[in-house]
């Protein structure tokens, strides 16, 4: 009975990539196999999750409207990485037929500070918000709220030291 499951499911993968062929189609893939990227394509609003193996998408050229990135660590933990605004490279993607089109993005993400204008609360205390932009080796851009399996994240600590390593100041950001 195995033999012919295996047999049948065979079967129907070389019917589909024989049907594939034979459609204007091209593959879409990413080049980390530890990573997934879910794309959601504006207009359509059509998703597809592209990974390692790659996936059979029609020919034709796609504007990218949002995407997440989601990587398997080698423990099995899954972390998922929503974009946040600037797409970098995927912004359009182009499928041909019969060829296969890589994405190279993700990690390592570089994290930038950034200081917003600061002001007094009703205290008088001085207020100076703080916060980072997360961006892939692409240029594209993520939100800083990381999920591990399906919780999200807590917000980083943070520490203000000075020249001779002493703290002056901590703390915990926000999301939002």
């Amino acid at each position: 009975m195995r033999k012919l499951a295996v047999l049948a499911v065979a079967t129907a993968l070389v019917a589909a990539t024989a049907y594939a062929a034979s459609k204007n189609v091209g593959t879409v893939k990413v080049t980390d196999p530890n990573m997934a990227v879910e794309l959601t394509f504006a207009g359509t609003k059509q998703k597809v999750t592209v990974n390692g193996k790659g996936v059979p998408v029609p020919e034709g050229s796609y504007t990218v409207e949002s995407y997440s990135v989601m990587v398997r660590t080698r423990g099995g933990t899954l972390w998922t990485l929503e974009c946040s605004g600037n797409l970098g490279d995927l912004a359009s993607l182009t499928v041909e037929k019969g060829k296969t089109a890589e994405i190279d993005m993700g990690p390592p993400l570089k994290f930038t500070p950034i200081v917003y204008r600061s002001s007094v609360d009703k205290t008088g205390k001085l207020i100076v918000p703080v916060g980072f932009a997360v961006q892939g080796k692409r240029g594209e851009s993520y939100s800083p709220g990381f999920k591990m399996g399906a919780r999200t994240v807590p917000a980083p600590l943070f520490q203000i030291v000075d020249d001779n390593n002493k703290v002056l100041a901590e703390g915990k950001f926000e999301y939002g």
